[in-house]
Formats: C-alpha cells, structure tokens, sequence
C-alpha cells in the first residue's frame, strides 16, 4: 500500500488570525469581534482534510509532517479565501498541488 499525505496546509495572511473573517455590505471583509477558531486555522484544516480523506479512501492520509521521508506521495494545499457573509455563506478558494 502506498502512503499518501497532505504535507502542508499554508494559509493567505489575512486569515491567521483568532476571528473568524466575514464580509459585510459592500463586499467589505472584517474579523468578527465575537466569532473565534476554536485553534489556528491552518491546523484545524489539516487535520480536517486528514480525516476527510481518510474517510473517502478506506485508509489512513498522513499529516504528520516528522514522517515526510517516508511518504510515496504528498499534497502541498493552499487556501487563498476562506470566510463566510453575514447571510451564513461560504467563500473558499484554494489550490493543491
């Protein structure tokens, strides 16, 4: 069986942050005074995506960078938008490779 991963999860700066970011009338981006990650955004993704693909597969998708040289193959992610609207929607733009 080969060994699969995603090796990191890197994250536009204006998301790393404790707030989580919304838009607003006017397209306007700000962080939400009252609305937190619960930890680091970048983290919660990986670890996310880790068990997500781990579900789809049937076997285990590795996160854990200290095991690198072992993996057959890695995915390197990078999330660009990530934020929500005050209606309750989702902008996510990302890219893999």
């Amino acid at each position: 069986m080969c060994t699969e991963s995603h090796s990191r999860v890197s994250i536009a700066d204006y998301l790393g942050q404790s707030g989580v970011v919304v838009t607003s009338s006017g397209n306007q981006m700000r962080v939400a005074s009252q609305h937190r990650w619960a930890e680091p955004l970048d983290s919660s993704i990986r670890l996310f995506l880790r068990d997500a693909i781990t579900a789809e597969r049937g076997y285990p998708i590795y996160a854990d960078t200290s095991q690198r040289l072992s993996w057959d193959y890695q995915i390197d992610i990078r999330i660009d938008e990530w934020h929500g609207s005050l209606d309750g929607d989702l902008v996510g733009r990302y890219q893999y490779g």
